[in-house]
């Protein structure tokens, strides 16, 4: 580059723009900062939704994956249940067909004879899980799982992060073994560190070791009744139709022959899903937040063109004069174009950085939701995003100055400028922009603060039992050569006695947690032959005590109940007031048990994401299970070292798989939400700043223009309580307008945003959010007026 061109570059656009930034650091400090945090947010959420709509799976040919659901319903079509029943998967695996089918099982499995004593996620596979999902191995392969499932041979497949923290990544790792439920696997293969499964089971929840499909431990093994929760299957195939139509009839015919008596009328339906689809989901407040973002985008980018015009306007009478010495139409917007792009390049580096300190801050946190989101980063597509945002806002500035920068304009705009009449903006622009920004904002605040309240609302709702120094405790039988519940019953019941002994442990239940709601059965009231289809919960004598669930009438169980396996039932107040409201000593007809007597009515919980509690009935289970639900005194803790010592002293086999607070349980259960109002009220208070600012300069301008007019209406007799509520109604006019058509907005989405609330809608939060929005408007009008009606004399 020549000395010529770069002095012409250095004097003629650089430094002038450097000169005109230097004048006005509270303006290029205001843009800076503008552009930074709308990019952030713009790009932060473009980011996500990137992820969840368009980003490629990583896997061969994903168009022709898919997750195949199986329902049942049985001979009265309120009864059905979804999910693969163990039996009717292997029934399906075992029949020949031609079909491209890869099953897995997932659990939460120990290594037995190590010290490496983290639970690990096991995925067991049957089939071409390598070719279907596209496995890359560093080290071996995955033979063992391309056999039929009844004859697998042993064999165990490792992630990468596995064989660094168990096996230290020690290069012969394929001379090691893995013992898992008392069967000792040799290692066949180490995958890859840039392969990522599938995240089937849950968002989060990803594989860190692979067995055959015949060495799982489920629970569920020969069992129809209910569907085993952690099976999922995948289908290959163009045609998926065709082939699904042979898998349900195949499905039907195993199930007729094998099921017992009372569900072989059950029919079987298997649907598929496109694996993009099943494992992305659906968040539809993504898509809230996502339009709040627009809006916002929307608001800053009139705040960025009213704030450059009214720098543009005040800098006039300085390009007219370099216009008249000599300069060329070219120079002088090259000079602003400069300005610009020290402004915002500088912006769109900061809102990049922002974007990946956010992103990796938030990994933790929208993991649990959103699929393997650890892949969530500033790539190439967010950085093209960026710069074509930085070129539309550069060029929408560059348009705004084209008129302003024209000779004769410039020229015209001196010679007013020595008689008072400088262009400015009219009251008409001015009014155009304050409608639009109130209208955006309104619309925004609207309908935002009532997701908000609906949030808060479920966060902050009673959940009807105590959450408080309660422990969620499971555990396996590390075997599979079962010998049947009854063999291990006492060990179990001696384990909770043994745990009954532990300072500051103060009750233990057989029971699962009661966050979850699994399973429905047929129920019929004997006194009216009417059929319900409540959830039912298993559980022992000291489930209500550990829980604290208030008791509104009757009794709970007893041992008696729990030894002698009384016919008796407990129903909740949903369920109770379903049935009639008097209950207790009625009976109830459960399909495949005796006739079971009420004994109580019990509170109903109120879990997380159901504000409505659905019809629960509670049965007395043996007194021994594999989990339990434990107590504990204010300010003790059990480790897991411990509950494990105290188990194997039981027996050898019995494993810890989980040890949780269920305050964490419900904590997570409110993850979701509890990030989204955040992201909504983030997002809005960035929109109400932006506004609030926006609104204020440009009334503070409009205040500015009208000085002379309003010294002549005081000079002609107007007084000034006149004059000021003139002026504020001229202000509110427009912006009232724009709250009216805000408000017939959300009402022809009002049925949309319904679907996506728990409760109902506040009317008093609209009218609030209503009075707000005009109780700004008017007080940023009464902040304004000071500068051409002196406030005291109004008073």
């Amino acid at each position: 580059m020549s000395q010529r061109y770069r002095d012409f570059i250095w004097f003629t656009c650089l430094q002038p723009a450097l000169l005109q930034l230097h004048r006005q650091p509270r303006w290029a400090l205001s843009m800076l900062v503008l552009l930074t945090l709308t990019l952030s947010a713009v790009l932060c959420v473009a980011t996500v939704l990137y992820h969840i709509w368009f980003k490629p799976l990583p896997y061969p040919q994903p168009q022709h994956l898919h997750l195949l659901d199986h329902h049942r319903q049985g001979s009265t079509s309120e009864l059905t249940d979804q999910g693969w029943p163990y039996p009717a998967l292997t029934e399906l695996l075992s029949a020949p067909g031609k079909h491209t089918l890869l099953t897995l099982y997932y659990a939460e499995e120990v290594l037995l004879d190590t010290l490496y004593q983290e639970k690990i996620n096991t995925a067991y596979v049957s089939g071409d899980w390598q070719t279907m999902l596209g496995a890359e191995f560093i080290h071996g392969h995955s033979n063992a799982f391309l056999t039929a499932p009844d004859t697998q041979p042993h064999g165990a497949v490792i992630s990468h992060t596995l064989w660094q923290s168990a096996f230290g990544g020690t290069p012969d790792i394929l001379k090691y073994h893995v013992n898992i439920n008392g069967v000792r696997h040799p290692i066949q293969g180490v995958v890859s560190p840039d392969y990522h499964p599938p995240e089937l089971l849950k968002p989060g929840w990803q594989p860190e070791l692979w067995l055959p499909l015949r060495f799982n431990n489920s629970e569920y093994k020969g069992y129809w009744q209910s569907p085993d929760p952690h099976i999922r299957v995948l289908l290959r195939t163009p045609t998926p139709q065709a082939q699904l139509a042979d898998l349900q009839a195949r499905a039907n015919e195993s199930a007729a022959l094998h099921a017992p008596a009372q569900l072989r009328d059950w029919q079987t339906r298997l649907t598929g899903h496109p694996l993009t689809k099943a494992l992305r989901g659906d968040h539809p407040v993504i898509v809230i937040v996502f339009t709040c973002t627009l809006a916002l985008l929307l608001l800053a980018s009139l705040n960025l063109a009213q704030m450059f015009l009214l720098q543009l306007l005040q800098s006039r009478h300085q390009l007219a004069v370099r216009s008249v010495v000599g300069a060329k139409y070219t120079t002088l917007r090259n000079t602003l174009l400069c300005q610009l792009t020290l402004l915002i390049v500088p912006a769109l580096a900061f809102a990049l950085g922002l974007t990946h300190l956010a992103l990796n801050y938030s990994n933790t946190w929208i993991s649990q939701f959103i699929y393997q989101s650890a892949q969530l980063t500033v790539n190439w597509q967010i950085v093209s995003l960026a710069c074509l945002l930085g070129g539309v806002i550069l060029a929408l500035f560059m348009i705004l100055s084209h008129k302003h920068c024209q000779p004769e304009k410039l020229l015209s705009s001196l010679k007013r400028s020595g008689k008072g009449q400088a262009a400015q903006l009219s009251q008409t622009t001015i009014r155009r922009f304050v409608a639009s920004q109130v209208l955006l904002v309104s619309l925004a605040i609207l309908a935002c603060t009532q997701l908000v309240w609906d949030n808060l609302k479920q966060l902050t709702h009673p959940l009807g039992f105590d959450t408080q120094q309660i422990y969620e405790l499971e555990f396996n039988v590390a075997t599979l050569d079962w010998q049947g519940w009854p063999a291990y019953a006492p060990m179990a019941k001696a384990f909770k006695q043994s745990l009954l002994q532990e300072p500051g442990v103060i009750a233990a239940s057989f029971a699962r947690t009661p966050l979850k709601d699994d399973f429905q059965f047929n129920v019929t009231a004997s006194w009216n032959d009417t059929r319900y289809l409540p959830f039912h919960r298993n559980v022992d004598q000291d489930y209500f005590s550990v829980l604290a669930q208030r008791l509104i009438a009757g009794r709970t169980f007893t041992a008696q109940d729990i030894e002698e396996q009384r016919p008796v039932v407990i129903v909740n107040r949903t369920f109770a007031r379903q049935l009639g409201g008097e209950v207790l000593d009625k009976t109830l007809n459960i399909d495949g048990v005796k006739a079971q007597r009420i004994i109580a009515v019990i509170d109903d919980l109120q879990l997380p994401g159901k504000p409505i509690p659905p019809a629960r009935f509670y049965l007395p289970n043996f007194g021994s299970a594999t989990y339990l639900l434990v107590k504990l005194a204010p300010g003790v803790t059990l480790s897991k070292t411990q509950l494990s010592t105290r188990l194997k002293q039981q027996h050898p086999q019995f494993v810890l798989t989980q040890w949780r607070a269920l305050a964490e349980e419900v904590a997570h259960a409110h993850q979701y939400r509890r990030i989204t109002t955040w992201l909504l009220v983030v997002v809005n208070l960035l929109i109400l700043i932006i506004t609030t600012y926006g609104i204020y300069s440009l009334q503070s301008y409009a205040a500015y223009l009208q000085q002379g007019v309003v010294k002549v209406h005081l000079m002609l007799g107007a007084k000034r309580r006149q004059v000021l509520l003139a002026r504020i109604r001229a202000f509110l006019q427009p912006a009232l307008l724009s709250l009216a058509l805000a408000v017939i907005a959300i009402s022809l989405s009002w049925p949309w945003f319904d679907s996506l609330m728990a409760f109902s809608p506040s009317l008093t939060l609209i009218v609030a959010s209503f009075a707000g929005v005009i109780i700004t408007l008017v007080a940023i009008s009464l902040i304004t007026a000071r500068q051409y009606v002196p406030t005291k004399r109004l008073l």
